[in-house]
């Protein structure tokens, strides 16, 4: 774990967050193509089409990291942070909960909408509601999209490599789902390693096809680290947490408000 005033000085730094939401609903995907950009090289796996619901994630976050509950003081903390951050502006997380950051108007999706299609809250998130939302969208600008399971995906592989989508989460490459129409993905360590979500989360390596930390580097230099003691790396799944009150003690929520024991997988008040 990085000491403490190296976590305090990285605080000072823009927060932000970012993550990505996996497909919902079944979609047969049958090759994949990495497009340039942060992508990586073309890759097509041979065989057969395999069948099922694709576990690439896709089209907007999911829903907040688990982190402090409790007071009303929390709540105002993140209502503050919130509004700040670069989710806000690109995936509509903009309103402060006890847990995190939430969609929770369709203001909040205003950003996300015109450049993801995501126009509507589901579920404390923005998704795309209809083919119109996807439509107009900046990713599918050229080419067109397909609503499809609940999110846009393009006609064009190379829309992925030029999105929100890329440049936050690591989403660069794309896979076929259908003919001519493909849903972005993670598929190398360069589009993760350049993403905000890495500098946000430590989100910064490929691990079966999404963006995860490999290392406790990633863990330890992220803003999470900073703003909410993030700071250790875990394993199945790979993320990072508050293992120890060591993590904790250099965060913003230790230091503001007084949360700077390790409980439960986030940092709390004794």
């Amino acid at each position: 774990v990085a000491p403490a005033a190296a976590r305090a000085r990285s605080a000072r730094r823009v927060l932000w967050v970012t993550a990505a939401v996996a497909l919902a609903g079944a979609i047969t995907v049958v090759s994949v193509v990495a497009v340039g950009g942060r992508g990586g090289s073309a890759s097509r796996p041979s065989g057969a089409p395999s069948a099922g619901p694709s576990a690439a994630p896709s089209g907007g976050p999911v829903a907040p990291l688990p982190l402090p509950n409790g007071s009303a003081s929390i709540g105002a903390f993140w209502a503050k942070v919130c509004s700040t951050l670069a989710t806000c502006r690109t995936h509509g997380l903009c309103t402060g909960r006890d847990d995190g950051c939430v969609a929770a108007t369709e203001r909040d999706c205003e950003v996300a909408c015109r450049t993801l299609g995501a126009c509507g809250v589901t579920n404390d998130v923005c998704r795309p509601r209809n083919a119109a939302d996807c439509a107009q969208a900046e990713l599918c600008r050229d080419g067109g999209c397909e609503f499809l399971g609940g999110t846009c995906l393009p006609h064009r592989a190379e829309a992925c490599a030029t999105s929100a989508l890329c440049v936050e989460s690591g989403q660069c490459g794309a896979r076929l789902v259908r003919n001519e129409t493909y849903l972005c993905a993670a598929m190398s360590p360069e589009g993760c390693a350049a993403a905000g979500a890495c500098r946000a989360q430590g989100m910064c390596d490929l691990v079966t096809g999404a963006c995860a930390p490999t290392e406790p580097r990633h863990c330890t230099e992220s803003e999470y680290c900073a703003l909410a003691g993030y700071c250790s790396l875990a394993t199945a799944p790979a993320r990072c947490v508050p293992a120890s009150d060591a993590d904790c003690a250099g965060s913003v929520v230790c230091r503001q408000l007084g949360r700077c024991t390790a409980r439960a997988g986030r940092c709390e008040a004794r």
